[in-house]
């Protein structure tokens, strides 16, 4: 997977999407979420789309998503994809509990629900393996650099 076959991925223009980052800084790789969606924020292809920083709190933004009126949100975290540490991919909504994209307080299933509760809209998960997720540990090298990779042109 690269920024090509993740852009084709979407098939939405920029202005109809909603990227939320999911992740805790404090935890080693599972801010590579966070880290990712700086990545994209630099992105031309993507300059009017609209980002959210959510950490590990997604259920606080819900009103802010659905103000936007998005036709796409998706939601980019560290998740159990791949084989190896920075190892990226498209998670399907019954891969979910596998890739356990469940370090925040609310069961994302749950913030999907409600998001489609209150509007037509589609939604996608976006992982990245994480090396580590240790309390005090910046984001990996090996992490780092495979989002680098994953950007260049």
């Amino acid at each position: 997977m690269n920024f090509t076959d993740f852009k084709k991925a979407l098939k939405k223009p920029a202005n109809q999407i909603v990227f939320v980052g999911l992740g805790n800084k404090a935890r080693g790789d599972d801010a590579a979420g966070l880290l990712f969606l700086d990545e994209l924020k630099k992105r031309m292809e993507f300059r009017a789309a609209n980002f959210i920083e959510a950490k590990t709190n997604p259920e606080n933004y819900l009103e802010r998503i659905l103000e936007l009126h998005p036709e796409l949100v998706v939601f980019i975290d560290a998740a159990n994809v791949g084989k190896a540490p920075g190892d990226m991919g498209w998670i399907d909504k019954d891969g979910l509990d596998t890739a356990r994209i469940s370090t925040h307080a609310f069961n994302i299933t749950m913030v999907e629900e409600y998001l489609k509760t209150h509007q037509a809209l589609e939604v996608k998960y976006f992982g990245i393996r994480p090396a580590t997720t240790s309390v005090g540990h910046p984001v990996s090298d090996v992490v780092k650099g495979k989002i680098e990779m994953f950007f260049a042109i």
